[in-house]
């Protein structure tokens, strides 16, 4: 459901002229474009210092994470092994989750696409089927996404220079731009952008 919208009315001759915008892919996106910007930071090129920042997605993840940690840091960070989790995951009632098949996703995203009229109302159709999801879940989504993203960012204010990420409204279909303007916690905003596993943020 996500876009990379360039955010022309915030980049004005006082911002600059540099941007570095970072798009999706995933957890697997996420590591990606750590690494490659830890790998041009060793060899010379800071992109960070770019005068805006746009992120949508997972690239929303790493474009809050680059503002709060050196390239570095979040590189060491990314490629350190993980915590050890029990083999054999258990919900509230300590039963047995079964994960639903990346495919069945990729069915209902794909029987979407081949029904909408053109890009907005796929985006549209999207929002609704998230949202019907969201009606039919026990409630419990929202806390467990933030949490999941506030724990991936080195900080949770927005930076001081130019950050802006992008998300779809669930609702209209329209891109929508969030800023350290907008009223909108960072941690919101990203959670937003980057909502999985058909289920809307917001």
């Amino acid at each position: 459901m996500n876009t990379i919208l360039f955010p022309t009315k915030y980049f004005t001759e006082t911002t600059g002229n540099r941007a570095l915008v970072l798009g999706g892919g995933g957890s697997t996106g996420n590591a990606w474009l750590i690494g490659v910007i830890a790998g041009l930071f060793g060899a010379g090129l800071d992109v960070t210092t770019a005068d805006m920042t746009v992120g949508t997605s997972a690239g929303s993840t790493a474009a809050a994470q680059i503002a709060g940690a050196s390239p570095t840091e979040l590189f060491a960070a990314t490629v350190a092994a993980p915590p050890r989790h029990a083999t054999t995951p258990t919900g509230s009632d300590r039963g047995r989750v079964t994960p639903r098949p990346v495919a069945t996703h990729l069915e209902s995203f794909l029987a979407i696409i081949a029904a909408a009229a053109d890009v907005t109302d796929m985006r549209r159709r999207m929002g609704a089927a998230a949202l019907a999801k969201e009606a039919a879940s026990d409630g419990s989504w929202p806390a467990r996404w933030r949490a999941t993203v506030a724990s991936r960012l080195p900080s949770q204010r927005w930076p001081e220079r130019s950050l802006v990420i992008t998300a779809i409204d669930a609702y209209t279909g329209e891109p929508v731009v969030f800023d350290r303007h907008s009223g909108v916690d960072l941690v919101d905003a990203v959670a937003a952008s980057c909502a999985s596993g058909g289920l809307p943020y917001g």
